[in-house]
This record gives C-alpha cells, structure tokens and sequence, in this order.
C-alpha cells in the first residue's frame, strides 16, 4: 500500500514538474516573439505628418528671399516676421501668400491670417520634435549619402549629410534624415525614388542645395535653406529662420494631414509629447537597457523551463521503474 502511495505521489509530482516546464517554455516563447515585434517597431520609422503646415511648400520665420522666377505649388508663409520680408510674387506661387501683415507682396492671393501661420509654424516645431526618432542606422562624421546609395526605409543620422550625386531610395516605407548640422548638395546631384511624403530631412541647422540638383521629402531646418539656381525640390522647405530662392521649382505633393501609421498629427506647442519624443529621451537616459534586461530574463524563463521538464522526466523515469 505505501509503495502504491508513493508511486502516486511520484507520479503526481513528476507530472507537475512536467507540466510547469512546458508552461515555462512556452512563456518564454510568447514573450520572445512580442519582445522582437516591439523591436522591429522601435526600428520602423514614423511619418508623424504636418498638420496645418502641410499646405506650405515653403514656411520661414525670418526672411524668404528669391530670384526671379520661381515655381512654387503650395502656399507660402512668413511668421513672425513681417510680410516685407516675403520676396516672391503672386504669379510664381501656385497656392496663398500667408503674412502677419498687409506689407506683404500686394498680389491677388496674398492672405493677412496671422492665426494660420501661428498654427502652422507651432506645427511644423511639433513635427520637427516627432522627427527626432531613434537612429537604425548612425554614420561616423560627415556621410556622402551617393556612397550608401541604395537605401531602404529607416532612419539615417549623422554628423552631417552630404550628396555629390545620386542616392535612391528602394522599396516602400518611411526615410527619415537626422542630421546633427547641415545637408549639403553638390550641383546636379539628386534623389530618387521613394514617396516625398515619406522622406524627411531632419537638420539641426541649414540646407544648401546646389545649383539644378534635384531633391524630394520635407526639409525641416533649424536654421535656413538655401537653395542655389535651379534647384528643385518635391516636397517642402520648412525653415526656423529663413528660405532663399533662386529661381527654383517646388512641387509640394498631397500628404495626409495623419501620420501614416494611423495616429493623429502631434499636437503644436511646447508642451507636445509624442511617441517619438519619448523614445528618444528613453534612449538617451538608458531606458533601452530595458531591452537586455528583457533578453535576461527570456533566457532565464528558458533555461528553467528545459530544468523543470528534466526534473519531471527523471521523475516519470523513475516511478515507472518502480511500478
């Protein structure tokens, strides 16, 4: 009767260990395969959209200066500096010439509307902050973008980015550019491929696009963009000082307003929290340390699963042998 008992017992026991390593390790797998989607996703870039700056092929705060001609296909807008400092005309611009002021160039699609450039501008600064997402890949220093050339979607930082011929962008998704200085283009270069309202060119300070070079996306530069003889862009010049024009064409396309993913386009201000913007400031603190710690743990729930299904193994073993 005891020997009936304790093989019982056995039994019970070595089911139980056999079981909760299965579980374990079923867990761990789980857990593994939602630790690397959060990951792949960390390393998808975000197109977070334009909100009311979207309409605008050029926005400056300072000065937009140019010479004639120049085709621009959106609106135009200058904010908060006054409207004398908007140098083009009504028939070079395809949309409205926006101002704080009636000293605007006097011209039949000029718009006094000092409220929309306020929107806009706290826009385009709330779309500058979202850019600031975390890298998929970093260049040493300053990288000439034709020798890397092809690129498929992801985001690209560096100290500064240079582009003295082609670069092309492959496939489908979202490119985003963070460049701690400048974005320099040398005459005649260009960029091909991709969907204008997927690329973006994130710049600490100034653009300088050179004579009848060829460019698409969004440039949002915290200082100027300059953009020499015949240079074209489709996408936008978004700038927190000034744009200056030589006769240049920009063929602004149609964006969503929402970003691609789906979610809203980030709230204007200063006081904005986005996704993206945590990120950031998570990698910057050591927040992503999280992620080895992660991998700690996967690997510990793994190697206590296989311990726990050993352990019941030689238990069934063992009570078979003793039946």
């Amino acid at each position: 009767m005891n020997k009936i008992y304790a093989n019982q017992k056995n039994k019970r026991l070595a089911n139980f260990f056999y079981t909760a390593g299965l579980f374990t390790l079923v867990l761990a797998f789980a857990l593994s395969m939602s630790e690397g989607s959060v990951q792949a996703a960390r390393l998808n870039a975000d197109s977070p959209g334009l909100g009311e700056a979207g309409s605008f092929s050029v926005l400056g705060e300072v000065l937009i200066t140019n010479s004639p001609t120049s085709v621009i296909g959106g609106d135009v807008g200058l904010s908060p500096a006054t409207g004398a400092g908007i140098g083009l005309t009504d028939a070079e611009v395809g949309g409205t010439i926006y101002s704080v002021d009636a000293f605007a160039p006097v011209a039949a699609n000029a718009t006094v509307n000092p409220g929309l450039l306020t929107n806009a501008i706290n826009a385009m600064m709330g779309t500058y902050t979202a850019l600031d997402q975390p890298c998929t890949t970093t260049y040493a220093g300053v990288q000439d973008l034709t020798i890397v050339s092809p690129l498929s979607a992801g985001v690209y930082c560096a100290d500064a980015f240079l582009l003295t011929g082609n670069l092309t962008l492959s496939g489908a998704g979202v490119w985003i550019f963070k460049s701690s200085a400048t974005l320099t283009t040398s005459a005649g270069s260009s960029v091909t491929g991709g969907d204008p309202c997927n690329v973006w060119w994130r710049l600490v300070s100034a653009a300088d696009l050179g004579t009848n070079s060829s460019m698409i996306g969004n440039i949002l530069a915290g200082t100027s963009i300059n953009m020499q003889n015949g240079a074209s862009l489709n996408g936008r010049a978004l700038a927190q000082a000034s744009v200056t024009l030589d006769a240049n064409t920009i063929t602004g396309p149609s964006c969503a307003s929402a970003a691609s993913s789906g979610e809203p386009a980030p709230t204007p201000g200063p006081t904005a929290i986005t996704s993206a913007s945590v990120e950031t400031v998570l990698a910057a603190t050591g927040a992503d340390q999280t992620g080895a710690s992660n991998q700690v743990t996967l690997i510990g729930l793994g190697i206590l699963g296989l311990g726990l299904v050993a352990v019941g193994f030689v238990l069934r073993r063992k009570q078979r042998k003793n039946e």
